[in-house]
């Protein structure tokens, strides 16, 4: 099944005989242990993935190289609580939300994403990210930033340039 909701297709009177097993687990069951496991280990995970797909992007690629697209959007908010505006794009207005700083490897596939209330500008974000992707991936693979509107932020490029972090910047 795709879902955890999918459970509840197996709690049949044959389903003992289909798992193997003296039944079938709850969808109540697979909730709680699963609800468990995203509290203890999710983060751990998500990110044990992250790097693994970014050393098989640099093994692809067959050098010491690794691609990374770094973006961001605001994320609304549409609760009951008061929540710090930033500006949406899409909507050329400022709305209640979070900034979502992502980063996709070459492939575009996400990798892990940092979550701001701050709505701070992208390249505020760029040497963080950078240094925790340089010391999540062994020590001989170098990052490679690529991200939209840099251009217009020499000083923080001048930064990024003298930690030693290679980056290309773009416009559309």
């Amino acid at each position: 099944e795709r879902t955890v909701e999918g459970v509840r297709r197996t709690a049949t009177a044959s389903a003992a005989t289909l798992l193997r097993s003296r039944g079938a687990m709850s969808a109540s069951w697979v909730r709680r242990v699963l609800g468990r496991f995203a509290q203890q280990a999710s983060t751990v995970l998500h990110l044990a993935m992250a790097k693994t797909l970014a050393e098989r992007a640099r093994a692809a690629r067959d050098d010491n190289r690794v691609v990374l697209y770094v973006d961001n959007h605001l994320r609304p908010y549409t609760g009951k609580f008061v929540v710090r505006q930033g500006w949406r794009m899409q909507g050329k207005r400022a709305v209640p939300g979070t900034s979502d700083y992502s980063v996709h490897d070459e492939d575009g596939r996400p990798l892990f994403r940092v979550d701001v209330p701050s709505h701070g500008s992208l390249t505020h974000w760029l040497r963080p990210i950078a240094r925790f992707v340089r010391d999540a991936l062994e020590a001989e693979v170098k990052p490679l930033l690529a991200f939209d509107r840099g251009g217009a932020f020499p000083n923080e490029m001048e930064s990024l340039r003298d930690e030693k972090f290679d980056f290309v910047p773009y416009e559309r």
